[in-house]
C-alpha cells in the first residue's frame, strides 16, 4: 500500500502553524494534556481526510486516526528533532497504521469462518485512552 504523503498531506495541513506545532510537541513530550488536546483539534480533520484516502470503512478511518494520536502521545518525547517536520512524522505514523489496518481487514476477509473481533476490542480500548487524554467522558464525546 503506497501513500502520496507530500501532496495529500500538504492539502490537508495548510491551516496548521508548523512553528506552533513544534512547541506543542515539546509540551506533549512533557505530558501536557492541554497541548495534546490542541494538537488533536488542529490536526484531526486533515488526518481523517488523509487516512480516508485508504480503502477503509469510516469506522476503520476513525480507529486509525485515534490510534495515531495515542501513538503520538506515547512517542512525543522520542519524536524527531525540532528541525524535522512533526506533521510529516505524524502523517507517517497514520500511513503505517492505515496500511496495517487495511492488511488486517484483508486477512479477515480471507478467513470468513472465523470472525475477528480483536480489532473491535482494540478500537474500544483506544477510544477510552484517547477520551481520557482529551479529558472527555467515555461514550459521550463531551469534554469534562
Amino acid at each position: 500500500m503506497t501513500f502520496r504523503t507530500n501532496r495529500t498531506q500538504s492539502r490537508h495541513v495548510n491551516h496548521v502553524n508548523t512553528n506552533g506545532l513544534a512547541a506543542l510537541m515539546i509540551r506533549i513530550a512533557r505530558a501536557d494534556r492541554a497541548a495534546f488536546a490542541r494538537l488533536h483539534a488542529q490536526l484531526r480533520p486533515g488526518l481523517v481526510a488523509y487516512v480516508a484516502t485508504v480503502p477503509l470503512d469510516p469506522a476503520d478511518v476513525a480507529a486509525v486516526t485515534n490510534a495515531t494520536f495515542i501513538e503520538v502521545w506515547r512517542l512525543a518525547g522520542r519524536s524527531p528533532e525540532r528541525e524535522t517536520d512533526a506533521v510529516g512524522w505524524i502523517y507517517a505514523i497514520a500511513a503505517r497504521r492505515a496500511g496495517d489496518r487495511w492488511a488486517a481487514r484483508m486477512a479477515v476477509a480471507l478467513e470468513k469462518e472465523q470472525p475477528m473481533d480483536l480489532l473491535a476490542t482494540f478500537d474500544r480500548q483506544t477510544q477510552i485512552e484517547l477520551d481520557t487524554l482529551l479529558a472527555r467522558s467515555a461514550g459521550t464525546g463531551h469534554e469534562r
